[in-house]
């Protein structure tokens, strides 16, 4: 019986890491567009040209 207890948590702590080795892949990832939008942005302003901003 003791050794389908480690068993389990086992499993659940591999599961627990693949899960926060996926949120942390989607947060990088999120972080890495927003520093593209901000190169894009700074591009456009130092060419002096209009930016129209999204309004919801």
């Amino acid at each position: 019986m003791t050794d389908n207890w480690i068993q389990t948590i086992i499993l659940r702590l591999e599961y627990l890491v693949y899960f926060l080795y996926a949120a942390q892949v989607s947060y990088n990832a999120q972080v890495s567009k927003g520093l593209l939008n901000m190169k894009v942005m700074n591009k456009v302003l130092r060419r002096g040209m209009p930016v129209r901003q999204q309004t919801n």
